[in-house]
């Protein structure tokens, strides 16, 4: 947004300079005329002079030019003066059909030089300009862009073949009769007038074409360019070859156009090898995100609240139940007001409302039913903001956080049963007072013995010490729990949220960015963060299926499981840095679960290859051997290794000991929790600098069998 605010004021600034130019040109045709210095009036260029009138009317104009590139227009004024205008053009043309006789070319001023049709008399290609100029203005105030910049490209285009007629000296071009007569700097004039309206809307109407942000806008500004550019040279070339006898008429216009067709398919076939190139790029860094945005169960959106609608991204309408295909079309808001739970809807209403009214960002959880009667938890995050045509508009991201809150729950059931726990405790406290004053009151009545009462004594504080402390295991065990589960969903809602965030800031960044070369490093940027989200996500994957998949013991391949593996790490950054060495029996089948092996395999293997050390040669070895009821595994490389200080926490749950390169914290706690599970044992050696070893014993029913 604010690269498009800057835009829009470098471009208002060059609008009020052209029409400054416009002014100062038609102010020394004034003087000219004022003092009856010739130069002036003809630029010392041609017999074509700049008319009185032509100079009045270029001024008034240029002042229409200059109050609407304002910031509050008096659009009354300008009107009053495109009706002058107008009105002042059409009485010309008129003239120089003979149908009035005004006599407006002899007013102020008349031109006496010899071989002029009519003295002191715009041109009718003058009057032309002046009229499209005339009725351009209103065509703008009422928003009528596209026929505004139809008839300023007409005057453009007339001020451009008459320039080149006077720089190349060709003098049909700008004094022909009555028709064409126009001096340089009154064509230069029009020249400027034309280009400060087709600047005036930028983002509107035909000019849009040129001036936006996307491929197709920039390949139309290579064109553009190319076009006006190009000519003056081919005519250069043109004219200086005939003036030198080196090719006839006809041979020079067949060069003109071999060169033209040559250099026009030269250029073309670079921007579009290039576009293609880029549109391909694009088109997986959107798959990527899609895919992104369907792993982490956020959809992103935008809102028009003029028309009430929303477009989506195809998560979004999968989070609230909706078919697929209704992505990216416009839809009614009121589709997603009729799914919030009837008690969230008034809540949401006044967030939204004051977000709208501040114009200012939002969030807000609430609950939708699904029209299959489903309940989620929806959290959405959202900025607001206003388009370039001052409509209110959104844009923002939805995440599904049922999982979320059923955890929340979780929790809130913990908490209460540890209050449970604790009156259980106080309520025994009681009764052993109670019963503690009972023995009291009885002693004298009962005649117990002094060993019967020290005996019941100590048999009760054991059990009430007991008690107490299997109250006290449990409490800690719980809130323990409570603890990793609270770091668990923080980690795993921050770690999510932050590559979303910034691919959702990238996208606003490629839309409002017209440099290529940019966009392109955006693009990349977004699938750098689409593949550490994807990691994260299948690390978050690695970790549910390790605790809680069934244990299916079976016949496994450890070198099966190994080169499956190496093959999934295949395109791993530094994998064809690494060599890897394998050394194990023929008969490598053993008792165990596929999955949990896999997961220690590939973890340590994808470290070992990302922790390599670029110095030296790197290389993996993985050993494996057998005794009569233990697989014994060793996983060394030659890497970076781990400072010693570390060693005692890398296999704590999001615990990262190098910043060298991004990583869940998660791989060595999953590959723990495997072994755990398996009912083996892992243990590490290493030194920094030189390297690391991971030695793993699993019990099997049959090794090397």
């Amino acid at each position: 947004m604010e690269a498009a605010l800057h835009f829009s004021k470098r471009i208002t600034l060059f609008v009020r300079i052209l029409a400054s130019i416009t002014i100062v040109l038609a102010i020394l045709g004034l003087i000219g005329w004022l003092f009856n210095y010739l130069p002036l009036r003809t630029f010392l260029i041609s017999n074509a002079v700049m008319k009185v009138n032509t100079a009045i009317l270029l001024i008034l104009a240029a002042g229409n030019l200059i109050q609407m590139a304002g910031k509050r227009p008096y659009f009354w004024l300008v009107l009053l003066l495109s009706g002058i205008i107008v009105l002042i053009s059409i009485a010309i043309m008129l003239e120089h059909w003979h149908i009035l006789a005004l006599n407006l070319d002899e007013l102020l001023g008349t031109d006496s030089k010899i071989g002029s049709s009519s003295p002191g008399r715009i041109s009718i290609a003058g009057a032309i300009c002046f009229f499209c100029i005339g009725i351009a203005f209103p065509c703008f105030i009422y928003k009528r862009y596209r026929a505004g910049h139809i008839l300023s490209i007409i005057v453009f285009l007339t001020g451009y073949l008459i320039f080149l007629g006077h720089l190349f000296q060709i003098n049909d071009y700008y004094d022909f009769k009555s028709y064409s007569a126009m001096s340089v700097h009154s064509s230069f004039a029009f020249l400027c007038l034309a280009q400060g309206l087709l600047l005036l809307y930028p983002q509107h109407g035909i000019v849009s074409i040129v001036t936006g942000p996307y491929l197709g806008n920039l390949m139309a500004r290579y064109v553009f360019g190319i076009a006006m550019l190009g000519v003056p040279p081919i005519i250069v070339l043109y004219l200086y070859g005939l003036n030198q006898n080196i090719y006839t008429p006809a041979m020079g216009a067949l060069f003109i156009l071999i060169f033209f067709f040559t250099t026009i398919f030269l250029i073309y076939h670079f921007i579009f090898s290039k576009v293609n190139r880029l549109d391909q790029e694009l088109h997986k860094r959107y798959e990527q995100l899609l895919l992104g945005e369907e792993l982490s169960q956020v959809g992103s959106y935008e809102t028009e609240y003029k028309n009430f609608t929303f477009r989506g991204t195809p998560q979004l309408y999968r989070i609230f139940g909706w078919p697929t295909v209704l992505a990216y079309t416009d839809s009614s808001l009121d589709l997603l007001y009729k799914i919030i739970h009837p008690d969230d809807v008034e809540r949401v209403r006044i967030v939204v409302d004051k977000a709208l009214k501040e114009i200012a960002p939002y969030s807000i959880n609430y609950r939708v039913i699904l029209p299959d009667g489903q309940l989620k938890y929806i959290y959405i995050k959202a900025r607001v903001y206003k388009n370039q045509d001052g409509i209110l508009c959104a844009k923002g991201t939805a995440m599904d956080v049922t999982v979320t809150k059923q955890q929340e729950a979780q929790l809130q059931e913990l908490n209460r049963e540890l209050t449970l726990r604790n009156e259980a405790i106080q309520s025994t406290n009681e009764e052993l007072q109670v019963m503690s004053e009972e023995l009291s009151l009885s002693n004298g009545a009962l005649r117990v013995s002094n060993e019967e009462l020290t005996a019941l004594k100590a048999d009760l504080e054991f059990k009430v010490s007991e008690r107490t402390a299997h109250l006290e295991r449990t409490l800690s065990e719980l809130k323990q729990r409570n603890e990793e589960l609270d770091q668990y969903v923080y980690k795993v809602s921050h770690d999510i949220r932050s590559p979303v965030a910034s691919i959702a800031g990238l996208l606003s960044l490629i839309e409002a960015e017209s440099d290529l070369e940019k966009k392109h490093q955006y693009i990349q940027l977004i699938g750098n963060r689409v593949d550490r989200l994807e990691e994260f996500i299948n690390s978050i994957l690695n970790h549910s299926r390790s605790l809680f998949n069934a244990l299916e013991y079976k016949p496994v391949s450890l070198n099966k499981i190994i080169q499956q593996c190496l093959h999934e790490l295949e395109y791993y950054p530094g994998f064809d840095q690494v060599q890897v060495v394998i050394d194990m029996p023929a008969s490598d089948i053993i008792q165990s679960d596929e999955l949990q092996l896999l997961i220690i395999f590939k973890n340590l293997l994808s470290n070992a290859i990302k922790y390599h050390n670029p110095r030296t040669e790197s290389k993996v070895w993985i050993c494996v051997s057998y005794t009569d009821e233990y697989t014994n595994i060793q996983i060394q490389d030659n890497g970076i290794g781990i400072a010693p200080e570390y060693l005692g926490k890398i296999f704590q749950m999001f615990f990262r000991a190098t910043q060298r390169a991004d990583g869940s914290g998660l791989g060595l706690y999953i590959v723990r929790q495997a072994v755990d599970r398996l009912h083996g044992k892992i243990t590490v050696q290493s030194e920094e600098g030189n390297g690391t070893k991971f030695t793993i014993v699993l019990p099997v029913a049959h090794a090397n069998s």
